[in-house]
């Protein structure tokens, strides 16, 4: 009974201490093929300050952690940063690093993310930093057998306070977002892939040709969607939208399978009290907007149908109602 009781303790003792040294040992080695990755697939100055390992926060997991990550923009867009993020946390499966071969990833988290998107005059867009493939290059028609060595299997996310600005200057579209909390559950490693999200925006603006259709808007969502990774169609069933005060549903399809979008989407805001459709007029919303005296009600509905397509430029068809009582 005490050589079993020992020969526990050695294990126990063994078990410790592997937790505690497969960190330091590994990390270099996960951290210079992170480096390698990112050399190899993106056109831009990415850098950050460190990567931390532990066997002890998610365990059996292996947690990595990579601290303030940057990514500068080279070229024209050199001075503008593109992307910044206090702290990417990362579960990888421990059985795939220690073989070496694949890091299997079971979850992400992004905290303090900070993203700024310009797309100028000509059409050029900042946040176009891939390398072309070089088999791609090689030969167009030549079937891609070989696979990356990174397995990516991803099951949950979050994000964390994320700010992005989008600057469309040849478009004229301007979207800000401050402060957007998010959370995704599903399982990446199925073609099919049931995911549930929520998602919380502290102000949302957009303006379009100089006009401001949202100001500092608020919004809570929460969307259930299939996505079907093989014809990149996401399915939409019953879902929910707040911007401020008005609650919008929506259910359909939008599948990308290639370079044109086609959608099949509804939409509609039941009969809601006509005071939340003034709460998206900011001026009425962000001043007086408590002491406005309204009566009467409002529906609104709709769908879009059909295909986005550049070559040749088309459009899909839509319909809208909007009824005020």
């Amino acid at each position: 009974m005490k050589r079993l009781l020992k020969i526990f303790g050695v294990l126990v003792v063994l078990i410790i201490a592997a937790a505690i040294i497969l960190p330091m040992v590994l990390k270099d080695e996960i951290m210079a093929a992170a480096k390698a990755e990112i050399n190899n697939t993106v056109n831009a100055k990415v850098e950050f300050e460190d990567i931390d390992l532990s066997l002890f926060k998610s365990f059996p997991n292996f947690w990595l952690g990579i601290e303030n990550l940057t990514v500068d923009g080279v070229g024209i867009f050199e001075g503008t940063r593109l992307a910044e993020i206090g702290l990417i946390d990362v579960d990888l499966d421990l059985f795939s690093v220690i073989s070496g071969n694949h890091f299997s990833v079971e979850s992400i988290r992004l905290i303090d993310t900070k993203v700024h998107v310009v797309i100028d005059t000509s059409g050029a867009a900042n946040y176009d930093i891939m390398k072309p493939s070089e088999e791609a290059e090689a030969d167009d028609e030549a079937p891609t057998a070989e696979t990356s060595d990174f397995k990516f299997s991803l099951k949950r996310y979050a994000v964390e306070n994320f700010n992005l600005i989008y600057d469309d200057q040849q478009g004229h579209m301007y979207v800000s977002i401050i402060d957007l909390d998010h959370t995704g559950t599903g399982d990446f490693t199925s073609d099919i892939v049931n995911l549930e999200t929520t998602t919380s925006i502290e102000a949302l603006s957009f303006d379009m040709d100089g006009i401001g259709y949202l100001t500092k808007a608020k919004a809570d969502a929460k969307i259930n969607l299939e996505l079907n990774q093989p014809e990149f169609k996401f399915t939409f069933a019953e879902n929910e939208v707040m911007l401020n005060e008005v609650l919008l549903n929506f259910k359909g399809f939008v599948a990308m399978p290639a370079e044109d979008i086609s959608m099949d989407l509804s939409f509609d805001a039941p009969n809601t009290d006509f005071k939340s459709l003034l709460s998206l007029i900011p001026a009425i919303y962000y001043q007086d907007y408590s002491d406005v005296k309204t009566t009467g009600s409002f529906s609104f509905n709709g769908n879009v149908n059909g295909v986005y397509s550049d070559a040749p430029e088309t459009y899909p068809a839509f319909d809208i109602k909007f009824d005020v009582n």
